[in-house]
């Protein structure tokens, strides 16, 4: 085998093997894929979002210890969390869709552009957890961005999750 060959096969395995840190929150795919039921992602040149969704029929498979040591392992570094009940504020829907209202920097146009695609399937009680997550989104024509671009909603009874991630222009 020569050299260049060897180097090839090095440089192959890194990018096989590292796939999931350069995509966008790729490492939540591997995450219960036994549970997975939607996802949805849009990776332009630009920016873009990934939705991830799980279900299951019984309580308690959604443990936040487990999740938030999961997102910390994958380099997520947890910012907030709050607690919300079923009677959400009008602007967690768009278009009479439910949706998770991620309004960066309050722009409507920025907001307005985004939420109709950040569908959300929680509507029961549930906790939401804001993560920075090494990637930014910038508001366009603006120096103005934000770093919290990662999101996880869970049920209160741990049936349900979901995580959102953000990032770009």
């Amino acid at each position: 085998m020569t050299l260049k060959t060897i180097g090839f096969l090095i440089g192959l395995s890194f990018l096989i093997t590292s796939c999931n840190k350069m995509t966008p929150a790729g490492f939540w795919k591997n995450y219960r894929a036994d549970l997975k039921l939607k996802k949805y992602s849009d990776q332009g040149p630009w920016g873009g979002y990934r939705i991830i969704h799980w279900e299951s029929k019984d309580n308690n498979n959604f443990e936040t210890d487990d999740i938030l040591k999961y997102a910390k392992d994958n380099g997520w570094t947890l910012l907030d969390s709050c607690k919300y009940g079923q009677v959400l504020p009008q602007s967690w829907t768009y278009s009479d869709k439910k949706i998770f209202p991620y309004n960066y920097n309050e722009s409507n146009d920025i907001a307005n552009q985004i939420n109709d695609k950040l569908q959300r399937w929680i509507d029961s009680d549930f906790k939401l957890f804001s993560f920075k997550t090494g990637w930014i989104i910038i508001e366009p024509g603006t120096d103005e961005s934000t770093e919290r671009t990662g999101f996880i909603l869970i049920s209160n009874d741990k049936k349900k999750m979901t995580v959102y991630h953000l990032w770009g222009e």
